[in-house]
């Protein structure tokens, strides 16, 4: 069996279109493996993202933060508590055979002012750490976070 010149070619492009697929799904491979394991930042409870901030302050603005953060833990967990109980509120009424659309609404404001509220908590938390710490170290903690 004779292969013509055309053949020739089309196996060479057919190799050269394979091989630049591979190398591009290898790519996004490595890309995908080496990208951190983000979770979003809704889902992350307030220890976690204490632990995440900790992380990045030299050791005494760590402390600094750990203290505040200690100072308001009781109320901090209290009202994750509280959102979970509401949330599995509504929950249960968007379960029902039947559903109340009013109690429904009413539940998930209810879990939403409460997940405000903790929020408030929170930003304080931030505030009265950010407040203590030197411009430095603000200024570092600032550029690290605006790089994600």
């Amino acid at each position: 069996m004779k292969l013509s010149l055309q053949d020739l070619t089309f196996t060479r492009v057919a190799l050269f279109v394979s091989l630049a697929v591979n190398i591009a799904l290898a790519g996004y491979l490595a890309s995908q493996w080496m990208m951190p394991r983000w979770r979003p930042l809704a889902n992350v409870t307030p220890a976690q993202m204490l632990q995440l901030v900790t992380r990045i302050l030299p050791a005494p603005e760590a402390g600094i933060l750990r203290e505040a953060y200690r100072a308001r833990e009781p109320q901090i967990n209290a009202q994750r508590t509280a959102f979970e109980q509401a949330r599995a509120r509504a929950l249960e009424i968007l379960a029902q055979p039947d559903l109340d659309v009013p109690a429904l609404r009413a539940a998930i404001e209810e879990a939403r002012q409460i997940r405000a509220k903790q929020g408030e908590v929170l930003i304080d938390l931030f505030v009265e750490t950010a407040s203590k710490l030197p411009p430095q170290t603000r200024q570092n903690m600032a550029a690290r976070f605006q790089r994600r």
